[in-house]
């Protein structure tokens, strides 16, 4: 499960779950933000976005 808003400071912020995989929480990964670059692209009217990965260990990604 990926959940997601549009930041303040970025353009997304986000947080990934998987426990049926294992995973309670992803600390950064780059396929969720990957997978939300086409939505917020559209709402958002860019091409070029940073986004933030709130875990405990978090991460920016450009």
């Amino acid at each position: 499960m990926i959940v997601t808003a549009k930041g303040e400071q970025v353009d997304f912020v986000s947080r990934f779950f998987a426990p049926n995989a294992g995973i309670s929480e992803d600390p950064v990964t780059g396929s969720s933000p990957c997978t939300l670059i086409p939505f917020w692209a559209q709402r958002l009217k860019k091409e070029k976005m940073v986004a933030k990965q709130l875990s405990k260990r978090g991460g920016t990604l450009y």
